[in-house]
């Protein structure tokens, strides 16, 4: 579920789409049937914040469409007001406010197709995700597993829309696929981006090394933080969950399926594939799905191809 959300509060592009999606949701379901003045107010304090952000270029979630033609039937209900701006959206008539309203509503389908096919989205990526992830632990004596979140410091969150977080995206997975410095001795990987409300946009990064080259996990860990800040001119955060007191965490629950796993070890393995693998394509965390793409083609999760030539058994 969300968070609460303040609307008046709404500082990034991630932000403020993430409570234009809420607000849609919320319409959707009957909150304001009975609050027209709530309605207002909030959807004043919404288009306000959209608009700077809005990209014509970008491709939208069902809910961020929606709000679009409703910015587009505000403006031209104030196109009508003499000397009218973003002010007077709290003092439209009420029909005016009950076309609003019955507009989105009826458009309720496109927000439930919206999460049937994120979750239909997650299920073929949590499958896809399963085969891999198990083909690798089991062919390998040794892996070593490191997870880690790369996201942006919130000081400079501002400077992050989906586009330039993108590219940062692209450039890491370049790094990656040239298995150099802190990737040398990768069997495989796996990634997904996601947005959240107060976190923006992040990737949870799951990475499998040669257990008999690599053995520190949280050292790896940093270093690939360290790849992360440069990649992103020092705006990059990361959280390294292969520190100790991490780990530890979830060993006392006994899920932990990072660090060292071996092959021969069933439990290790059977963390691996049904604790640390499938967090990355959980159907629960519905409401983190980006809400916009700067290109159509645009991916929210990717893995490695196993290259059953060159690997013996594979």
């Amino acid at each position: 579920m969300y968070q609460n959300i303040k609307y008046d509060q709404l500082y990034h592009e991630a932000e403020v789409l993430a409570a234009v999606d809420h607000f849609i949701q919320e319409v959707c379901l009957g909150s304001y049937d009975l609050y027209y003045q709530n309605f207002m107010i909030d959807l004043q304090k919404l288009v306000q914040s959209f608009k700077p952000i809005y990209n014509a270029n970008f491709f939208y979630c069902n809910t961020v469409q929606i709000f679009i033609e409703v910015v587009n039937i505000v403006d031209h209900t104030l196109s009508l007001m003499p000397q009218a701006d973003y002010d007077c959206i709290v003092c439209l008539d009420e029909m005016t406010v009950w076309h609003i309203l019955t507009y989105i509503q009826s458009l309720s389908g496109c927000v439930k197709q919206q999460l049937i096919d994120f979750q239909q989205r997650e299920l073929k990526n949590q499958h896809s995700l399963f085969d891999y992830t198990s083909t690798l632990i089991h062919h390998y004596a040794r892996t070593l597993v490191v997870r880690v979140d790369l996201s942006i410091k919130k000081e400079y969150q501002a400077l992050y829309n989906i586009q330039v977080f993108n590219k940062a995206l692209e450039t890491l997975h370049r790094r990656i696929a040239d298995q150099d410095t802190c990737f040398s001795d990768l069997y495989g990987y796996a990634w997904a981006l996601e947005h959240g409300v107060s976190k923006g946009y992040h990737c949870h990064l799951l990475l499998m090394y040669d257990g008999n080259k690599h053995q520190e996990g949280y050292e790896l860990g940093e270093w690939v933080g360290k790849c992360w800040e440069q990649i992103t001119h020092g705006c990059g955060y990361i959280f390294n969950c292969n520190h100790s007191d991490y780990m530890d965490t979830y060993k006392a629950m006994g899920t932990l399926g990072i660090g060292m796993i071996h092959r021969d070890v069933e439990h290790e393995v059977f963390n691996f594939l049904n604790y640390a693998a499938p967090y990355l394509v959980n159907c629960e965390k519905e409401q983190q799905h980006p809400r916009g793409k700067d290109k159509s083609n645009m991916r929210s999760f990717g893995k490695g191809v196993i290259d059953s030539k060159n690997r013996r058994g594979l």
